[in-house]
C-alpha cells in the first residue's frame, strides 16, 4: 500500500462523523445511501459463503460509525500473521459498516481490492467486482465516487 493510500483512508475514518451528520441533516439522501444496501448486500453475502469468509452478519460488534479499530495496520497484521479469522472478520466488518456510511464503501471497496484477491486467489475477481459495485454504489444520495 503506498503513502497516499494510507493518508486516503485515513481522510475516510476522519469524515465518518461529518459524514453522519450530515445524514442527519438530509433525510432522503440518508435513506437512498441506506436502502441501496439492497442492491448489494445480497451480492455480499454471496461472495462471504464462496470464499468462505463465513455469514455475513447484519450485526456490528461495536459502534457502525466508528473505524477506531478498523485500520489498513490492522488488516496487515492478521494477513502478516496468519490470523485468517482476524482477517475474515475484519473484512465483513468493513463492508457491513458500508451499509451505515457512504465513506465507509469507500474504504471497504479499498482493503477489498488491494487485500482480499491476495488471499483468496480463486475469488480473486468477484472480490474486485464487488469493490467496483461499493464504489459505484457510493454515488448514491449525491455521493461522489468512492475512489
Amino acid at each position: 500500500m503506498t503513502q497516499r493510500d494510507a493518508e486516503q483512508m485515513d481522510e475516510v475514518s476522519k469524515g465518518l462523523h461529518s459524514e453522519a451528520l450530515s445524514l442527519i441533516k438530509d433525510r432522503p439522501a440518508a435513506e437512498a445511501w441506506w436502502n441501496s444496501s439492497t442492491s448489494w448486500w445480497p451480492k455480499w453475502t454471496a461472495l462471504c459463503k464462496k470464499a468462505g469468509l463465513g455469514v455475513a452478519s447484519d450485526e456490528v460488534a461495536g459502534n457502525p460509525w466508528s473505524y477506531e479499530d478498523a485500520t489498513v495496520e490492522k488488516l496487515e497484521h492478521f494477513i502478516k500473521t496468519k490470523n485468517r479469522a482476524g482477517m475474515m472478520d475484519f473484512f465483513r466488518q468493513a463492508v457491513l459498516k458500508a451499509r451505515w456510511h457512504r465513506s465507509g464503501a469507500a474504504f471497504a471497496a479499498q482493503v477489498l481490492r488491494e487485500f482480499a484477491p491476495g488471499q483468496f486467489p480463486k475469488q480473486a475477481a468477484a472480490f474486485r467486482s464487488f469493490a467496483a459495485t461499493l464504489e459505484t454504489a457510493s454515488t448514491v444520495g449525491g455521493g461522489q465516487p468512492a475512489r
